[in-house]
């Protein structure tokens, strides 16, 4: 076997016209950057909105009444704006509606989602004196 040859790095010549490349280039990548910042933030706010909107729903549509995420889904068939809630958080299944109550522990706008035994759930009202 022949010994390795180790190559020196090339490295191009630095003038003004590949600085200026350079720098163009890295302007642009940091607006692309940016951006993509903008719209993970932007996507962030409208979960935010919809998640908050639904927690209202389930306070409205439950009335303090225990749950479980079938006993949900079912009555989203006759509630139209607990399955817009529901739709509108892409809560669409008893694993997601399971998974989206488990994110949502403590209060939140005067109401609290609480787990009791087993797979129940209830949202309370929690009234605040100050």
């Amino acid at each position: 076997m022949a010994p390795a040859v180790k190559l020196a790095p090339v490295s191009p010549a630095r003038t003004p016209d590949t600085t200026e490349a350079l720098l163009r280039e890295l302007a642009e990548g940091q607006r692309a950057l940016e951006q993509r910042i903008a719209a993970l933030e932007a996507i962030g706010r409208s979960r935010d909105a919809a998640d908050a909107v639904l927690r209202r729903q389930l306070a409205d549509s439950t009335r303090g009444l225990a749950f479980r995420a079938a006993d949900l889904l079912r009555h989203a068939r006759v509630d139209e704006a607990l399955a817009a809630a529901l739709r509108h958080a892409d809560v669409t299944t008893t694993a997601d509606i399971g998974c989206w109550l488990r994110g949502r522990g403590g209060i939140e706008d005067g109401m609290a989602v609480v787990r009791l035994r087993g797979r129940r759930w209830q949202v309370r009202h929690i009234m605040c004196s100050g």
